[in-house]
């Protein structure tokens, strides 16, 4: 009898890319509803914070995901560049906009 056994490293890799698509996804849903409920231009939504931030964050485990679900050398150094990338502005938009945000508080005062 052979034994099977089931690749679970495929089954991760590929559920983080699909939920980084997901998250991205959500983004784009969620400023829609709000363009079309507050009457808003969906262009000024999109620049905002509220979604760039999910959609970096998004992007992010994608570009990882398919960082760990390719097999070639190449594709994989783009991805991992890639998701690197998204990931630094993630953090830059995280970590700086809540310190203009305390900045901001502390000059109202």
């Amino acid at each position: 009898m052979t034994e099977t056994s089931f690749r679970w490293d495929f089954v991760i890799s590929n559920a983080v890319w699909i939920f980084g698509l997901a998250v991205v996804l959500a983004a784009f849903g969620w400023h829609d509803f709000l363009a079309h409920t507050r009457k808003k231009k969906l262009g000024g939504l999109l620049r905002g914070d509220s979604f760039l931030k999910p959609l970096y964050g998004g992007l992010t485990l994608v570009a990882g995901g398919l960082a760990l679900s390719v097999h070639g050398a190449i594709l994989t150094a783009g991805f991992a560049a890639a998701s690197f990338g998204c990931l630094y502005v993630f953090v830059k938009k995280c970590v700086v906009g809540s310190q203009e945000t305390k900045s901001g508080d502390e000059e109202r005062r």
